[in-house]
Parts: C-alpha cells; sequence; structure tokens
C-alpha cells in the first residue's frame, strides 16, 4: 500500500463520527491508523531502498570481479611478451 499523499484524520473522524462512533473514539481510530499508515510507508521506503543497496552491492562486486580478471590477463600477457 503506497501513500500519495496525507492521511485526512479530520475527514476520517467526522466520517465515524456520522456513522455513530463518539467523538473521543473516532479521534483515537483516526491517531492510530494515521500512525499505521506512516509506519507501512516508511517499512515500504526501507525494503525498496534495501533492494537498491544489494542491487549496488552486486554491481560492485562484479565489477571488481572483471577487473581482477582483466588485471591478471594483462600481467600474463606482459610476462608472456617479457620472456621471449
Amino acid at each position: 500500500m503506497e501513500m500519495n499523499g496525507t492521511f485526512d484524520t479530520l475527514s476520517y473522524t467526522l466520517r465515524l463520527e456520522v456513522a455513530g462512533v463518539p467523538p473521543e473514539q473516532a479521534e483515537a481510530h483516526a491517531a492510530a491508523l494515521s500512525a499505521v499508515l506512516r509506519t507501512q510507508s516508511i517499512k515500504e521506503q526501507n525494503d525498496r531502498i534495501h533492494d537498491a543497496f544489494l542491487q549496488l552491492t552486486n554491481d560492485l562486486k562484479v565489477w571488481t570481479l572483471a577487473l581482477s580478471i582483466s588485471q591478471a590477463a594483462i600481467m600474463v600477457a606482459a610476462l608472456a611478451y617479457f620472456r621471449t
């Protein structure tokens, strides 16, 4: 669930009151729901950041391996050239 905006606690509270929920309970429900939605949004952002970090880490490993192989190939070629 991704929130594209902010949660309108006033509107939610008024809707609960119209449905017959006492004002104190309606305000408590709205505050609790707002906190849950914020927490879920933060968790989703953290998951996306973590996935991006893992992707970058894997990319770095691939580049490091490729450079190591290239360096080894250059060293072998240089040794073969200078032995003759």
